[in-house]
């Protein structure tokens, strides 16, 4: 009998932690959809990957994504979409409309997402969610990136809900990448693509529910304070 491979919808696939994802997934024999919010050659170019236009901060595209994937199976429902606001202004600087922005792509389009998307996953499923360590407010001990940590610590508690109205058998999981080398993560970042993805892959590929709801851990499997 054929094995039927696993299958991620993975969001945010562009550039980066995503695309390299994408080449994880995909090289470990998964069936693979993956979600760009600009076209990304890097990704077309990939063999045997579905690529779907979604900009998640937008309701009728998250809309259009589940219509659109309507009776299929998603075993893994891995998001990865995000930003990071440029300048160092404090977030009561900011125009409301940056404010709202960030908010809706790094943690209300999120979990909307995901609940827009829920009945696709079936028992013993998983929903992964990309955090940051600079959700935590006991790591807060330098300030700053005020918008960026907010929008981060607003995902890190609309999953854990989330985790509770929906995650049933399924598992729930917030993972910190790690300072990793990407664009995003600027010439400092400190750990390099290819530790960050096996480190998610494995937490990812391995999740079961949790007693803990929605557990924080760092992409090494160590638990994130909150």
């Amino acid at each position: 009998m054929a094995v039927i491979p696993r299958r991620v919808l993975l969001v945010g696939a562009t550039q980066g932690l995503g695309l390299a994802l994408a080449q994880r997934y995909r090289a470990e024999g998964w069936d693979v959809v993956a979600t760009t919010v600009v076209p990304s050659p890097a990704l077309e170019a990939l063999d045997g990957i579905t690529v779907l236009p979604l900009d998640i901060t937008d309701e009728g595209q998250a809309l259009a994504l589940r219509d659109s994937l309507a009776g299929q199976r998603i075993d893994v429902l891995h998001i990865v979409a995000g930003i990071l606001p440029q300048g160092d202004a404090p977030i009561w600087e900011r125009a409301d409309e940056e404010v709202l922005r960030v908010l809706k792509t790094n943690a209300i389009g999120s979990v909307r997402l995901a609940t827009l998307l829920e009945l696709l996953v079936p028992e013993g499923g998983t929903f992964a969610f990309t955090s940051s360590g600079m959700g935590s407010m006991v790591r807060n001990t330098l300030a700053g990136a005020d918008l960026y940590r907010v929008s981060k610590a607003a995902l890190n508690m609309l999953v854990r809900s989330f985790a509770v109205t929906h995650g049933g058998k399924r598992a729930v999981l917030i993972i910190c990448p790690g300072w990793a080398k990407t664009e995003m993560g600027g010439a400092d970042a400190t750990v390099e693509v290819a530790d960050s993805v096996d480190g998610i892959y494995r937490l990812v590929s391995t999740a079961h529910p949790s007693a803990d709801g929605a557990p924080f851990l760092e992409y090494t499997g160590d638990t994130v304070p909150w």
